[in-house]
C-alpha cells in the first residue's frame, strides 16, 4: 500500500494528522504515543480526562486543551512546520497566548532541519514575551519521540512514522537530485544544498540558507549579504528546478524589501547588477497599469554545471558579483 503522507505533504496535512493523533488518545494503539507526547512536550504524567484539538485559533496551528482526572486543565500550542522557516509569527502569537489565565506549553515542531531563521524567531519570542517559552524539536527529535513506540499496529501511524524517517534520511542527501517532481525530491535538493554546497560557501560575506519557496515547486539556496541583522535586503537565489540536466541559474531578487529601502536604493542596485555581468531582460516595471519596482532585477545565462566543483565555483563568482552590486546599499 502507498504512504498516505506521500501524497499529504502540506502543513496543513500534519496538522491534521497532529489532531487526529490528541483526539484518539482513548484508542488503545495511540494511547502510548499521545502520553509520551504529553510527558514531553507538557511534562504531563497524570491520568487524561479529555483533549480537544482547535485549529488555527488566532492563527496558531494547533490548540490542544487537556484535562487530567485531578481537573488540572492546560493548553499545548503547536506551531507546525514541514519546509518553511518561522516568520516572526510566534511574537504575535504569544501575545494572545500570554494573555490566557490556564497553563499553557508552547513546542514549534519541526519535520525539518531547524533554520537559522527559526532559532532567531524563537529566540526572538522567548527573549520579549512571557515566562513560557518555546521549545524547539525538528525531525531527528521528533523521528526518536515516535520510534520509542514502534512498530506500530495502527496504519496511519505506521504510515507516519515511514514517511518521517524517510524525511530524515533524505535532508542527509549530499548528491544533486536528478529530478524535482516529487515531495521527496524536494526535501533531497534542501539536503543537498544544506549538506554539500552551503559548507564550502561559509565566510564570503553573506549568509547561506535553503528552503522550499512558499506554494512553488522548487527549493530556493539563497545567499544574502552579510550586515543588516534581520533587516529583509535584496538576495541571491538559485533554484533547484534550473539547475536540473546540469543547469545553472542565479537571480537576484527584492521580494520582501521595503518600498523605502527600494525607493533609496533600487536605481543603483540595478546599474550595479548590470555592471557585474547579470542579464537583465525580462525585468517587469509595470504591473495592471501600475509602475511597480522590479522584484527580479538580474540573472545569469543558463551555464552548466556537470558536477559539485562546478556548482560551488559558479555559485561562489556569482555570489562575489552579488555583493559587488550591493556595494552601495544603504
Amino acid at each position: 500500500m502507498e504512504n498516505l503522507f506521500d501524497y499529504a505533504t502540506k502543513e496543513l496535512s500534519q496538522d491534521a494528522f497532529l489532531r487526529w493523533l490528541f483526539e484518539s488518545w482513548k484508542d488503545e494503539e495511540v494511547k502510548p504515543v499521545v502520553k509520551c507526547l504529553l510527558k514531553e512536550f507538557c511534562n504531563l504524567d497524570e491520568e487524561i480526562k479529555e483533549i480537544k484539538t482547535i485549529a488555527q485559533e488566532k492563527y496558531i496551528d494547533i490548540k490542544v486543551e487537556i484535562k487530567t482526572i485531578s481537573q488540572r486543565k492546560m493548553s499545548l500550542f503547536i506551531e507546525d512546520k514541514t519546509f518553511s522557516n518561522e516568520h516572526k509569527q510566534l511574537t504575535e502569537y504569544d501575545k494572545y497566548i500570554d494573555s490566557l489565565s490556564e497553563e499553557v506549553h508552547k513546542i514549534f515542531y519541526k519535520t525539518n532541519k531547524i533554520s537559522d531563521d527559526d532559532k532567531n524567531g524563537v529566540d526572538a519570542a522567548n527573549k520579549t514575551n512571557g515566562p513560557v517559552k518555546w521549545k524547539m524539536y525538528n525531525i531527528e527529535q521528533i523521528v526518536e519521540l515516535f520510534e520509542k513506540h514502534a512498530p506500530y499496529q495502527n496504519l496511519i501511524l505506521q504510515h507516519y512514522i515511514e514517511h518521517i524517517r524517510g524525511a530524515q534520511k533524505n535532508i542527509k542527501n549530499t548528491e544533486k537530485p536528478l529530478s524535482n517532481d516529487k515531495n521527496e525530491d524536494l526535501i533531497r535538493w534542501e539536503g543537498y544544498f544544506y549538506n554539500t554546497i552551503i559548507p564550502k560557501l561559509q565566510g564570503n560575506g553573506y549568509k547561506c540558507s535553503a528552503w522550499k519557496a512558499g506554494q512553488y515547486p522548487y527549493v530556493c539556496l539563497v545567499l544574502t549579504k552579510e550586515g543588516y541583522n534581520t533587516r529583509n535586503v535584496p538576495y541571491l537565489e538559485i533554484r533547484s528546478r534550473d539547475c536540473l540536466n546540469n543547469g545553472f541559474i542565479a537571480r537576484v531578487l527584492c521580494y520582501g524589501v521595503s518600498v523605502q529601502d527600494l525607493e533609496k536604493n533600487q536605481k543603483q542596485l540595478e546599474l550595479n547588477v548590470k555592471n557585474a555581468g547579470f542579464n537583465q531582460k525580462r525585468i517587469v516595471r509595470r504591473k495592471k497599469g501600475k509602475e511597480i519596482f522590479p522584484k527580479q532585477i538580474g540573472h545569469t545565462d543558463n551555464l552548466v554545471a556537470s558536477t559539485d566543483e562546478e556548482f560551488i565555483k559558479l555559485t561562489k563568482e556569482w555570489g562575489e558579483k552579488y555583493l559587488a552590486a550591493m556595494k552601495d546599499w544603504q
